[in-house]
């Protein structure tokens, strides 16, 4: 019996020391420390100094973000400072943000190795409005805007442009010189208003608004019934003719009566009766549809305002004022007018050529 009782405790003695040792073995786990992921997600972007601060502010407007997470990691400067700054600048330093930002605001929290930033702006135009923001580089392309817009019957147009020279009534007389070259495609003449919007550089806005009263679908009426009515002129003009431009004038200053009212080539052609800028447009538009080259000279006549037209003969342009038209054509000079009309002659060719009169069926060389 005692041989069974020590054995009993010897094997209790030994699962004893077998769980001791269970417990007492080391477990170990070992990875490479990694810094915290300082680029997270599209929302997310990694800031190192002023400049990318500037950038990354600049890039949010643009595309529209209302929310976005900066993360300043290894940052050259005092970041509570330059965001402020930064906000600052963009809201009310730069065209874009003076156009389209109502407000801008930010937090900060410190995350271990960096601090990261919640911007948040709020706009004070559409979506829309800032996708449609144009650009432009020169004087032309701002007038193609114009002209883009008039054709799609666009009321404003945002157009951004890196210049020192345009101001706002520049902007509202290349507008309004836009309109009068484009006589198809206005047929009811808006009252321009063009609002500037800039920084402390040379980045400006121009918002252009060309307001109307006929709705989209009567302008786009007058459009074909004008249309309609310069094709019914020309078929009365010798396209082959060398001086079919000149026939086409004759043709659209019988057509016209000159009443004061109607400033249009609409007024002019579907109507009858125009002024002197409809009868310019409606020679203008004609001369467009037989390829012809010519432009609506916006000026004053014995300082009263008055248009009439240049056509490109040749090589060279001519004033010609169909106002009056009594079977005589006058091609004239800047030189053999200038005095009783005035017009800005940095908004036209020059007509340097020496002047001809033209009568229906005479053969010019």
């Amino acid at each position: 019996m005692r041989k069974w009782i020590a054995l009993l405790l010897m094997v209790v003695m030994l699962l004893t020391a077998g769980c001791s040792s269970l417990f007492k073995k080391e477990y170990t786990s070992v990875r490479n420390y990694e810094d915290p992921e300082t680029t997270a997600d599209a929302a997310t972007t990694e800031i190192h100094n002023y400049a990318m601060l500037l950038r990354a502010l600049n890039a949010m407007v643009a595309s529209y973000r209302t929310d976005q997470v900066l993360i300043f990691a290894d940052y050259d400067g005092i970041i509570a400072d330059d965001l402020s700054k930064a906000c600052w600048e963009l809201r009310s330093d730069t065209a874009l943000g003076a156009w389209c930002v109502r407000d801008i605001e930010y937090t900060t929290e410190q995350v271990v190795a960096y601090v990261e930033a919640d911007i948040s702006v709020s706009y004070k135009r559409t979506e829309q409005e800032v996708e449609s923001l144009k650009t432009a580089q020169t004087r032309s392309a701002l007038s193609d805007c114009v002209a883009e817009a008039l054709e799609n019957q666009t009321r404003t147009v945002a157009v951004q442009m890196n210049t020192a020279a345009l101001s706002e009534s520049d902007v509202a007389e290349l507008a309004t010189q836009t309109i009068l070259d484009h006589p198809l495609l206005c047929v009811e003449v808006p009252e321009v208003n063009v609002t500037l919007y800039s920084g402390a550089t040379n980045q400006k806005i121009f918002e252009i608004t060309m307001h109307t009263r006929l709705s989209e679908a009567e302008t786009l009426s007058r459009r074909e019934k004008l249309a309609k009515a310069v094709q019914d002129l020309l078929s009365k003009v010798d396209s082959e003719d060398p001086n079919a431009a000149l026939q086409a004038a004759v043709k659209v200053a019988e057509r016209v009566k000159i009443t004061g009212e109607g400033n249009t080539a609409y007024d002019a052609l579907v109507n009858g009766t125009a002024d002197s800028q409809g009868l310019a447009m409606a020679a203008k538009a004609v001369w467009m549809t037989m390829d012809a080259e010519g432009a609506v000279v916006s000026g004053q006549l014995d300082s009263a305002a008055h248009s009439w037209n240049l056509l490109k003969l040749g090589d060279h342009y001519y004033h010609l004022d169909l106002v009056g038209y009594s079977g005589t054509l006058w091609l004239q000079p800047d030189r053999d007018i200038w005095g009783r009309y005035w017009w800005s002659t940095d908004n036209y060719p020059a007509c340097t050529e020496q002047g001809f009169s033209w009568q229906p069926n005479q053969t010019l060389e």
